[in-house]
């Protein structure tokens, strides 16, 4: 049924608010706020504090125009969040959810009773030995002509998640869902990437982590998360050009003037490759070195951004390291495969030249988030920052 829904993701440092209506074609997004946590807006224990946060929300929904018992959906960043891909017998849905409950009992690190599970069946495939394609568990050999689900589990400690679904409670609205960050990413990267289908790694900077979530096509990888994050960057640029904190974070970010619509992307030149037998400390150095030669050797193609300042290199190079670990971990676990896009979210979108050294770095198409389609009109500094809480609108479609 067509009508109003919300999407919500509370930030370390920003609440991010978005207003879609559900259409026969679609969620088009309609209205969105970012609003600024004040700095008691969490405890020392990290819990919410409901008093500080709730007032500045109500405010915003108010300005949107969003009443009571509006559908909301929710995405939970949780650090102690594990998510795991698993090939199960494509059966009914509520046989589906035992065999996921039973999966999780051996993969999570205590009770699954303390955590909240749920699953999405990313693709189903029929085997076929004729083929050689047969598939062995533990205890089964799977026959010819049976159909295998790939199925993405999240499962999420309930105290990451209760206080936030408390807040939707107090604020009135109606909980519809409550997603995991890398679900709500991946649903949106697999919305907006339909039909043409990459392997894509969401490299999302935020004010103190980075979190890198890796898609193979249509289906979920893995999602890595490493605490350097902008307010780190500010204060390496600060202390290296001996400013103050403000400027450099002034110097450090894009204007509006300054934001693009397209990035340019720079011509992919075949990887090198490591012998099977390499030790892995040896294919960690070959990584380093390779990664080394294309930032020193790779030109960039616009002619306009051509040169990455050298004072940005040195500020950017820890997380274009990062970056080069997720794609080696990618390439090894999948025979090969080649990252094929890099795509900048959160405020870390914004930073100068930070596509361009990811792209020089790793000879990867690297570029911001599109704001075609779901997020027409939104400007670009800000569509960085609104993917989780519109991808946990998506989930299903």
């Amino acid at each position: 049924m067509a009508g109003k829904k919300v999407g919500i993701e509370i930030g370390s440092i920003s609440t991010k608010i978005v207003v879609a209506q559900e259409t026969r074609s679609g969620l088009k997004v309609k209205d969105f706020r970012i609003v600024p946590n004040s700095e008691k807006a969490f405890g020392l224990d990290g819990y919410l504090n409901m008093g500080e946060i709730i007032p500045s929300i109500k405010s915003a929904l108010k300005d949107m125009k969003v009443g009571n018992r509006v559908s909301t959906s929710l995405s939970v960043a949780s650090s102690r969040a594990v998510v795991r891909t698993r090939e199960l017998p494509a059966v009914r849905m509520k046989d589906m959810k035992e065999m996921v409950k039973f999966e999780a009992d051996q993969f999570l690190p205590y009770e699954s009773s303390a955590f909240y599970i749920d699953f999405r069946v990313n693709s189903v495939r029929t085997i076929r030995t004729d083929a050689g394609d047969q598939v062995k568990g533990e205890e089964t050999t799977y026959g010819d002509g049976e159909k295998l689900a790939e199925v993405m589990i999240v499962a999420v400690p309930k105290e990451d998640v209760d206080d936030q679904v408390e807040l939707i409670d107090k604020l009135k609205l109606k909980i519809e869902r409550v997603d995991h960050y890398s679900d709500a990413v991946f649903s949106y990267v697999k919305h907006v990437n339909q039909p043409n289908l990459k392997n894509t790694m969401v490299l999302d900077v935020g004010e103190r982590s980075t979190k890198m979530t890796m898609i193979q096509g249509d289906q979920y990888f893995a999602n890595i998360m490493v605490e350097t994050g902008i307010e780190d960057l500010i204060t390496t640029y600060a202390e290296q050009n001996v400013m103050t904190r403000d400027n450099a974070e002034a110097s450090l970010f894009e204007s509006s003037e300054e934001m693009t619509k397209e990035e340019e992307s720079i011509p992919v030149t075949p990887a090198v490759e490591e012998g099977e037998d390499a030790s892995p400390h040896d294919k960690l150095a070959a990584l380093r070195n390779r990664m080394n030669n294309l930032r020193n050797n790779t030109k960039h193609v616009n002619p306009i951004d051509s040169e990455v300042p050298e004072d940005l290199e040195r500020v950017y190079e820890n997380i274009a390291y990062e970056v080069g670990k997720m794609i080696e971990f990618f390439r090894t676990r999948q025979f090969g495969m080649r990252v094929d896009e890099i795509v900048l979210i959160g405020g870390g979108a914004n930073l100068k030249h930070l596509s361009d050294y990811i792209a020089h770095y790793h000879n990867v198409v690297c570029r911001r988030i599109g704001v075609d389609g779901l997020m027409s009109g939104i400007p670009y500094k800000d569509a960085n920052r609104l993917v989780p809480a519109i991808g946990s609108m998506l989930k299903g479609e």
